[in-house]
């Protein structure tokens, strides 16, 4: 989260900050492990101190339009077929 630039030069948007978060609570969860408080804390703030980094960087045009990237279709095809096959269909 320390890296606020993707490789184009613009500034991450908001969402990317948000799914390090939530990809961090599932690892703990997977692994039968809770984060401690302070991470929720520390995060938060993280999260509301960006934020306002992220509302003057879009008033600069200094964010892509386009938040988040599109995914390749293999990989769209595999997780398609790995939720077939998982009778999964939430994903």
């Amino acid at each position: 989260m320390r890296t606020m630039k993707k490789a184009n030069g613009k500034v991450k948007s908001l969402q990317d900050v948000r799914k390090c978060k939530d990809t961090i609570l599932w690892g703990a969860k997977a692994a039968g492990q809770m984060p401690p408080t302070s991470f929720h804390e520390e995060i938060d703030a993280c999260i509301a101190s960006y934020k306002k980094l992220y509302i003057k960087a879009k008033k600069e045009g200094d964010v892509d339009e386009k938040e988040a990237d599109p995914i390749p279709l293999s990989l769209y095809q595999s997780m398609l077929k790995w939720a077939i096959e998982a009778n999964n269909v939430f994903v």
